[in-house]
């Protein structure tokens, strides 16, 4: 059985001896035809008893060595430099992490805020040097009509490439032969 749940927090100060008079007349009241109130007041009794501490004494005497050895080290104790004393509650600080979290927050927005507020690098575009310009070899005019000599006339330039194809195509061709109807019967036959 569970107490009422509006009752509890008035039992335990009931328990505690801190309800005022009236509302403790109705609590004891309802303890009278409540059980389950009635067994979670007597615990809560029992725990509260267990737990009350006694008075200290007070006729507790202190020897006079006890307060000499306590002045001297209150004497031999320096006082701290400001400096050490920030040190120290900077370390205090450093180490709650209630403090280290929205700093180390603050200094990433701060970054970010930075890098793309910050306007771009300026390039200055290097100093031109003179190209000094190597004589070409001239290509020979009677190379023969190969892809490897186009090529390499073509790595070398193109204007030289166009210059050597307009000068073979203005050329005379070698006279082809001329085959016949006589001719082919004869290469035919010989096979």
């Amino acid at each position: 059985m569970k107490a009422c749940v509006r009752n509890r927090k008035h039992i335990a100060w009931l328990a505690l001896g801190t309800l005022e008079a009236r509302p403790a007349e109705q609590l004891r009241a309802h303890l009278d035809t409540c059980a389950a109130c009635r067994t979670y007041f007597e615990e809560l009794s029992n725990i509260t008893a267990s737990l009350s501490v006694p008075e200290p004494e007070t006729n507790v005497q202190v020897s006079p060595a006890f307060h000499r050895r306590l002045a001297a080290s209150l004497r031999a104790e320096k006082p701290r430099s400001p400096w050490a004393a920030m040190a120290e509650s900077f370390q205090r600080l450093a180490l709650n992490w209630r403090v280290v979290l929205p700093a180390a927050g603050a200094v990433t927005a701060a970054v970010i805020v930075l890098a793309v507020l910050r306007p771009p690098p300026t390039v200055v575009p290097p100093a031109r040097t003179p190209v000094q310009v190597a004589s070409v070899p001239r290509f020979k005019s009677d190379l023969p009509p190969t892809i490897a000599n186009y090529e390499s006339v073509a790595n070398r330039s193109l204007d030289q490439l166009d210059e050597l194809l307009t000068k073979q195509g203005t050329r005379n061709p070698a006279p082809a032969p001329v085959y016949t109807a006589s001719a082919l019967a004869l290469i035919n036959s010989s096979e």
